[in-house]
């Protein structure tokens, strides 16, 4: 499936990921003070996974709508009023990956990259009540009305206490900073990456400064994002890979077995040998 979208098969393949969140030294935190960050993000990738594959068993019209959006956040750390503003025509499929232009942004028109919401998205649009209208909202109420911050807020801490009580898990998710937090997930993934794109991806103004001077339909740009933003799914082992390559960690254990038995085949074959060095003595 991989090779379909014209990536890597070999370079997104890998084990579980449970990354620690927590804002580096290196960021310049433009959300809350730095010691309330780093007691409450606890919260892994991993544990957002587990909590999705358990929201996206459950029917329902608004429970697929909460499930897309969280996905489209933990994906590209936008804030809710961009996310709430987009139309179905803002996504562009391009060399495997979806580019989806944030017109709303708080500082001026840039792209973000999609490759794991993709599934997600998809599944969305078959049930998105005006898919065939590329102006409506993507994300939208069962009338076609712009989705509502405190409804979906409601829904989404009612599934958190759900999830505790049928999985025995609580998950750790800041409570006074539930949409929000997703974004400073993404401020965290994207540490490492040059300080003036990460402020131009994440539409950050610091110290007077807008976001750097990258154009938001340069070509070179989305490029240059595009590579920094999958190779960082393979650096942190994104969980969420697994829900495009549904082989993806079978074929690893599969890999590991085969070299474990290839390992043991050769040191059966050493002992063999020198009993038989042995015996001709």
């Amino acid at each position: 499936m991989f090779e379909s979208e014209g990536l890597d098969v070999q370079a997104f393949k890998s084990n579980k990921v449970a990354l620690p969140l927590r804002i580096t030294s290196r960021i310049e935190n433009p959300f809350q003070n730095q010691s309330e960050v780093n007691e409450e993000q606890q919260m892994t990738l991993a544990d957002l996974k587990t909590f999705c594959d358990w929201l996206e068993k459950k029917p329902g019209y608004i429970n697929q709508l909460l499930l897309t959006f969280v996905v489209f956040l933990s994906e590209t750390g936008t804030r809710f009023s961009e996310a709430t503003t987009l139309k179905i025509s803002d996504l562009t499929p391009k060399d495997g990956v979806l580019i989806c232009e944030l017109r709303a942004s708080k500082t001026k028109l840039r792209p973000v990259i999609l490759f794991y919401s993709k599934p997600y998205i998809k599944n969305w649009m078959g049930t998105h009540p005006e898919k065939n209208n590329p102006q409506s909202l993507l994300f939208c109420e069962k009338k076609g009305g712009s989705v509502s911050y405190s409804n979906l807020l409601k829904i989404l801490k009612q599934r958190i206490g759900e999830y505790k009580v049928e999985t025995g898990i609580k998950l750790l998710w800041p409570e006074h900073k539930r949409f929000h937090w997703l974004r400073h997930l993404m401020a965290t993934r994207t540490a490492n990456w040059p300080r003036q794109l990460q402020e131009f991806y994440l539409g950050w103004e610091i110290s007077g400064r807008l976001g750097s001077y990258f154009e938001g339909r340069d070509p070179s740009v989305i490029e240059k994002l595009k590579t920094h933003y999958l190779e960082m799914l393979k650096q942190e082992k994104n969980p969420f890979l697994a829900r495009i390559h549904p082989n993806w960690l079978e074929e690893k254990e599969q890999i590991n077995k085969a070299k474990v038995e290839d390992e043991l085949t050769v040191k059966i074959k050493e002992i063999m040998a020198k009993e038989l060095m042995k015996m001709e003595k």
